[in-house]
């Protein structure tokens, strides 16, 4: 899967001095405008700072704030970890590239952003992905998913999430690693192997599609969880003892994630589809210039969506940044304030859960009965045993 699509053997390159003595070339695109390669400096660096901070806020999060420490989360700081990678260690060459006009570190490194870079967004959709699908197992097959070891399950998932990206990327291109003509195209501020022009509206193609299948089956995840924990809720409300926490916290994960995906796909598509449409290179440099800031945000502004859909998150970055202890007019801490409702409303859920029986024992039953398949489903979609 490569991002961009591949650059056209039919165009003229200009051959640079390369460090590495091997091929590297420049496709004719003109020099980079001065207003453009100031404003792509600044931005740049604006967005390669927000965005090493806002991952590692993520990290932080899950790793300091007891309600999201756990095993699903991994899932979280794993694309944090990804994000923070393209971050500071892919960015910084193309903002260089702003500020000396042309890609100066050879054509080795130019192979490492290429092959980081679609490693990266490969990286982002699957992350996604695996967690609509492990909340789909947990709260749509709670039986299957009781079977399962929470924490080795989410390793599982993430050696496949890390291995089969990596075989996707690199195996296409083993056999031009040594031999093909690598070029770099100022306009979209990536590297490439010439290929023939069909290849480059072949490749849009395959990631439109690719992205659909993405979105369809996220979409039928989060329906199944959606219409599952409406039916548990209303099934529970009418013996009058639910908590509605549970359903709060499916329904801010669904949104959170629903809202990552397509914010994802609103800063990716742009210079992909511009770029592929683009044959005679006659859009001009600001156009590209705005789908490069676009994909760059792509990988920094996950954390603000964290933080303005879920409150847990919000709650986890106000502890962390602001880090409020008790005073002596008795005000308690943002994080205790926090932990203290989640703990009680906990606590009330917990009253009402199943243990290991057919009969569904909290108070506020007083004595009344369910079915044993009333109270089983009820339980495990409940239950706190794999979040």
């Amino acid at each position: 899967m490569t991002t961009f699509g591949a650059m056209d053997e039919n165009l003229t390159y200009t051959n640079t001095s390369d460090p590495d003595g091997l091929n590297m070339q420049h496709e004719d695109d003109g020099d980079i405008p001065p207003g453009i390669s100031m404003a792509g400096v600044t931005i740049g660096v604006i967005i390669i700072g927000v965005g090493a901070f806002g991952n590692v806020l993520i990290i932080l999060s899950v790793v300091l704030s007891k309600p999201l420490c756990k095993s699903s989360n991994i899932f979280m700081v794993s694309l944090a970890i990804c994000d923070l990678f393209q971050t500071i260690m892919v960015k910084p060459l193309y903002v260089h590239t702003y500020i000396a006009g042309e890609w100066q570190f050879g054509r080795q490194v130019c192979l490492y952003a290429l092959f980081a870079s679609n490693l990266a967004i490969l990286e982002s959709i699957l992350h996604v992905e695996a967690i609509a699908f492990f909340r789909y197992i947990i709260i749509c097959h709670p039986r299957f998913a009781r079977r399962l070891q929470p924490l080795r399950s989410v390793l599982i998932f993430l050696v496949i999430l890390y291995v089969v990206p990596l075989l996707i990327v690199l195996l296409p291109a083993l056999p031009k690693i040594n031999s093909g003509e690598v070029v770099f195209n100022r306009k979209i501020m990536f590297c490439s192997f010439v290929r023939h022009s069909t290849f480059r509206l072949g490749g849009v193609l395959k990631k439109v599609i690719f992205l659909a299948i993405a979105a369809a089956f996220l979409l039928y995840c989060y329906i199944s969880i959606y219409r599952k924990v409406r039916e548990s809720g209303r099934c529970v409300n009418e013996r009058g003892s639910f908590s509605p926490s549970r359903i709060r916290r499916e329904m801010a994960l669904l949104k959170m994630v629903s809202f990552t995906f397509v914010a994802f796909i609103i800063l990716y598509l742009p210079l992909s589809i511009m770029y592929g449409i683009d044959h005679e290179r006659c859009f001009p440099f600001l156009a590209y210039f705005l789908g490069v800031i676009l994909l760059w945000l792509s990988s920094s502004s996950n954390w603000i969506i964290y933080g303005v859909v879920n409150r847990r998150y919000a709650a986890a970055y106000r502890y962390i940044m602001c880090g409020t202890q008790m005073r002596g007019n008795g005000r308690q801490s943002v994080h205790s304030d926090y932990n203290n409702s989640i703990s009680r409303s906990s606590l009330q859920s917990g009253m009402t859960y199943l243990n290991n029986g057919h009969r569904c024992s909290s108070s506020t039953y007083r004595g009344h009965r369910q079915s044993s398949a009333g109270c089983r489903k009820y339980v495990t979609i409940n239950s706190n045993s794999v979040n």
